[in-house]
Order: C-alpha cells, then structure tokens, then sequence
C-alpha cells in the first residue's frame, strides 16, 4: 500500500508541476505579445507622423526652390532625385541599420533566463 500511494502522490505533484509550467508559460507569452504589439503601434505611429512630416517638409523645398530657381517642376525633380538618393542609401544599409539589432535582440529575447 506504501508504493501505491507514493506513486499516486508522485503523479499528483507531477500534474500540479505541469500545471505550473503550463501557467508560467501562458504568462511569458502574454507578457511577450503585449511587448510586441505595443512596440508594433508605437512604430506604426512614429511611421505615420514621419511620414507626414517628410512629406510636408518635401513639398516646402519643392516650392521654395522652385522660387528659388524659377521652375517649380525642377525644383521637384531635383526634391525627387534626392529621395531616390536617400532610398538607396537606405536599400545598402538596411542590413546594419535594422538587420543586426533585430537579430540581437531576437537572439536575447529567446535565450533570456528570466
């Protein structure tokens, strides 16, 4: 009768340690979602009011240079080509400038021993 109950007592600790587990799991995931999303929104916003301000700040030196040198549709070409400068400039060095830290910090996300 000892043995019998030891091992019901064993099999009833080790279903509230996989409880236990399964909560501190359920948990972590919450915590880690809720981390993300807001991250998602907060880089959703600075992208859109970014977005908006470059936007505004382009047309302004599209006009104002084209006062400047006398013809608007120049003065928004040469607006253009700087963007397209800046968007490759961009393309060369997305992988330093977001590649990396993303992996870092995906790598210290997953590996944390919290």
């Amino acid at each position: 009768m000892d043995g019998n109950n030891l091992i019901e007592e064993a099999e009833i600790t080790a279903g509230m340690l996989v409880k236990v587990e399964i909560e501190k799991f359920k948990l972590k995931t919450v915590k880690r979602l809720t981390r993300y999303l807001t991250l998602a929104a907060k880089i959703l916003m600075i992208i859109v009011f970014g977005v908006a301000a470059i936007t505004s700040g382009m047309l302004a030196l599209g006009i104002y240079w084209g006062q400047a040198i006398g013809s608007v549709p120049l003065a928004f070409l040469y607006v253009s080509l700087i963007c397209i400068g800046l968007m490759i400039l961009f393309i060369l060095l997305s992988k330093q400038l977001f590649g990396r830290p993303i992996l870092k910090g995906l790598i210290r996300e997953i590996f944390d021993e919290e």
